[in-house]
């Protein structure tokens, strides 16, 4: 596909998204590399608008310079969003009270503190993302795994052989520590996502480092 016909594809992807309103966002493709300018009215729909993009073939990449620009409505102060944010984190029955510290300005919320699983910070952010008032969400939570991490890789290769989007032939899986490296090539951004959600889903991984390329 040439660029130009990525672009289109990608502008039929947006609009296709329910959780994403197109008419703010621009598109500009280079090799293959879509690069996102303009506006989206929440943080969840700058998400949506980057999964949706990774999910065309055969994006290379993804540059999202979207910036969140709310409703008048949707405007909270920092002090009482934070409260917000302290007050739902701490509702999360996969969290203990008190375990995430987050700091707010002007609506960007940088959410810090230890963890067990990896899962337990992705739940954090993903809950946090959909406040009212929030533009932005930096998760800085780190992982300190409370497990052995001598069978991480089998665990990881057991989770590729029953992800249906992934060819476990494709993936060599390296690790040292709690430190996994993916290598090979895949069909697709969804293979990708994919591979990197059955590497983090593994116990005792604490840093996944994405060396997998798309193939064209």
């Amino acid at each position: 596909m040439t660029d130009l016909q990525v672009r289109d594809a990608v502008l039929q992807e947006l609009e296709y998204e329910p959780m994403v309103n197109p008419a703010g966002i621009g598109v500009a493709v280079e090799e293959g590399v879509v690069t996102l300018n303009g506006t989206v009215e929440s943080c969840v729909g700058k998400l949506a608008a980057e999964r949706a993009v990774k999910r065309v073939f055969p994006v290379r990449g993804v540059v999202n310079h979207l910036v969140v620009r709310l409703e008048a409505r949707d405007e909270r102060s920092d002090s009482e969003l934070a409260v917000e944010v302290v007050r739902t984190l701490d509702n999360l029955a996969a969290l203990p009270p008190g375990i995430i510290r987050p700091t707010v300005r002007g609506g960007h919320v940088i959410l810090e503190g230890d963890v067990t699983w990896r899962h337990q910070a992705t739940v954090a952010a993903q809950v946090v993302r959909q406040l009212r008032g929030v533009r932005e969400v930096q998760n800085r939570i780190a992982i300190r795994p409370a497990v052995p991490a001598a069978s991480i890789r089998t665990h990881i290769e057991e989770a590729l052989q029953r992800r249906t989007a992934v060819d476990p032939g494709e993936i060599e899986v390296e690790v040292d520590g709690s430190r996994v490296v993916l290598k090979g090539r895949v069909r697709g951004w969804h293979a990708v996502e994919e591979a990197l959600d059955a590497a983090w889903k593994a116990p005792g991984v604490v840093q996944v480092e994405d060396r997998l390329t798309v193939q064209p």
